[in-house]
């Protein structure tokens, strides 16, 4: 090998080493891949704190707040620092109709809290996933495909309980990963960082950006219902 093409390989390796993982993501090819972005849903708490602000709980306000802050932190560090498969936008629940309707403009933002232009989808794309971080649609896989998201089914063998559920273009569950282990004081404490469970409220979030990366790159998941 000469001593160009030596040079060569080391600054493509050093460039490697400093690439964040955000980074690497937006490097990577994506035209070989069925999914191009996810879309990842954020809770505003809007109900809770029109009740607690209606009712002057100001404390429990203020913890709310809080509370979602901690979530949304937690959520955007997991997905920034262990998701590289492809581009991840977020986006507030209570934007869920224009998210339904394919109308992205201004509502999908980046983990910095800018506006997300020149995305990779548009209205009537459907190489795309939404997920969130919460309870799954859980019925018989025995049932035909229902476009009922309100009766969705879906098999991942997973078990029961809060975790990261996976919704494709036309927000039907198509599968769901579960926060196994998390209750194991060690495995908790490694991923401080991503874990943030409110003290008074059902408000948490818990790490699900590794496994659900490893399984879109293993291609590991299956499926019950799926368009894409």
């Amino acid at each position: 090998m000469t001593r160009a093409s030596n040079t060569l390989l080391l600054t493509i390796i050093l460039f490697a080493l400093h690439m964040t993982p955000a980074q690497a993501a937006d490097s990577l090819s994506t035209k070989n891949r069925k999914i191009k972005a996810v879309l990842v849903m954020l809770r505003a708490e809007t109900n809770r704190i029109e009740a607690l602000t209606k009712g002057n709980r100001r404390s429990l306000l203020e913890e709310v707040q809080r509370d979602l802050q901690g979530t949304v932190r937690a959520t955007q560090a997991d997905f920034s620092d262990n998701f590289t498969y492809c581009p991840v936008y977020y986006f507030w629940d209570t934007e869920m109709d224009r998210i339904r309707d394919g109308d992205f403009a201004g509502v999908l933002f980046r983990a910095d809290s800018s506006i997300a232009t020149d995305l990779p989808i548009s209205k009537g794309s459907n190489n795309y996933l939404v997920v969130f971080y919460g309870f799954p649609t859980s019925q018989s896989k025995w049932r035909g495909k229902v476009t009922d998201t309100t009766k969705l089914s879906y098999d991942s063998g997973e078990p029961n309980g809060r975790g990261l559920v996976i919704q494709n273009w036309k927000l039907e569950q198509i599968s769901y990963l579960y926060k196994f282990g998390y209750n194991n004081f060690f495995i908790r404490r490694r991923h401080k960082k991503y874990i943030y469970t409110s003290k008074h409220f059902d408000i948490e979030y818990f790490p699900m950006a590794k496994k659900f990366n490893e399984r879109l790159f293993e291609q590991k998941w299956r499926p019950v219902h799926s368009d894409f």
